[in-house]
């Protein structure tokens, strides 16, 4: 009989639904817009960090995250074409 005094055990690593880890940072339209408001657009920029930083350890890219968060404006159209080609190949 199972004890029903025992915690509930559950695998916490972040892991996609095909079982391998997100290559990006994944964040809800609706949040996005209420931390980016709430912190008058300086969420932007770790949203920034977390793709990059993401990007880099998954694809040995030689890139600085930190900078390419804060000059995110010279780098939105690679993340993005980084986006787009991961939807493509699936």
């Amino acid at each position: 009989m199972e004890n029903m005094y025992k915690a509930p055990e559950a695998n916490l690593e972040n892991q996609s639904a095909e079982g391998e880890s997100s290559q990006f940072y994944i964040v809800s339209i609706k949040k996005f817009w209420i931390l980016f408001v709430c912190t008058q657009g300086s969420y932007l920029v770790y949203w920034m960090y977390k793709n990059w930083q993401l990007i880099k350890s998954q694809t040995k890219l030689s890139c600085w995250p930190v900078a390419r968060a804060i000059f995110n404006i010279f780098f939105f159209h690679s993340l993005y074409r980084r986006v787009d080609s991961t939807l493509e190949k699936n």
